[in-house]
């Protein structure tokens, strides 16, 4: 059945169905009608970037790959719809580097929101503009404090699921995987229980990655180290902290001898 009412659902635009379907099944949104413009670029699609698109099972796995035509897709979380527009590949470039330089995000979730910087898709300067439910979203006083050596903190657990749809898309990992890794969260919202989700993340993702083969450091066991009670001073947990960021800069390293080129590293992250 063509979507759009059939509007679109002729001979010569069979593509525009077929994303407009993958969308719908992995996304749960719908694709608005799109211009003439976006319509060539989705005309010339392969069965790879409908198969991406169809196994991103995220926003965030999307986007890589509408970046990598040149597409922005807009969210609309209200209507659940999907716009797409041509942006220049200099855009896309800027964004990027935007992305790669950017430390405050928000974060909307049960725990708090933070910053003023809009992020969707992935943490980007603007492509994919998503308007949070405010009854969602507590106000900055209710979050806690990170101290300023952990800047990097909440970067890093928006990182985690980009590079895991990466892996996915090029084969490294399943879709079980990615939703078993989903669900590593933290058990309470400090600190430390936010580094120990991390390094749970970390040894789940070794377990299910067997093809990646990361040097390990003369460092003590993450895990371990989290189980000693006087290593949940502030100090020990940035040296948890430290050693995960250096663990995660080899991990990339070693999928990029492995040909897979992960563009969304931030610049902040151990090479």
């Amino acid at each position: 059945m063509a979507l759009f009412g059939g509007m679109f659902g002729s001979p010569k635009h069979p593509k525009l169905d077929q994303l407009s379907q993958a969308i719908q099944n992995s996304l749960g949104l719908q694709l608005t009608a799109p211009e003439a413009d976006v319509l060539s670029v989705i005309d010339e699609l392969t069965p790879h970037d409908m198969i991406g698109v169809t196994n991103s099972r995220s926003v965030e796995g999307a986007q890589e790959i509408f970046r990598s035509k040149s597409l922005r897709a807009f969210v609309d979380p209200d209507a659940r719809t999907l716009t797409l527009q041509v942006a220049a590949p200099e855009e896309i470039e800027r964004e990027l580097q935007a992305e790669h330089t950017a430390v405050k995000v928000l974060h909307v979730g049960d725990h708090h929101a933070t910053s003023s910087i809009i992020r969707s898709f992935n943490p980007t300067a603007e492509p994919v503009k998503v308007t949070p439910n405010p009854s969602a979203v507590r106000a900055d006083t209710d979050a806690p404090t990170v101290p300023p050596a952990f800047e990097h903190l909440e970067g890093t657990e928006r990182l985690c699921p980009q590079l895991v749809d990466h892996l996915v898309k090029h084969g490294q990992l399943t879709t079980a995987d990615k939703d078993a890794l989903k669900k590593i969260k933290p058990v309470e919202y400090s600190l430390e229980g936010r580094i120990t989700a991390l390094e749970h993340w970390r040894a789940e993702l070794t377990r299910r990655a067997r093809r990646i083969h990361v040097a390990h450091s003369g460092a003590a066991s993450l895990i371990a180290e989290g189980q000693e009670s006087a290593e949940f001073s502030e100090e020990a947990v940035l040296r948890r902290f430290d050693t995960f960021l250096h663990w995660l800069g080899k991990f990339v390293k070693a999928l990029e001898h492995k040909s897979i080129k992960f563009h969304g590293k931030p610049v902040w992250l151990p090479h």
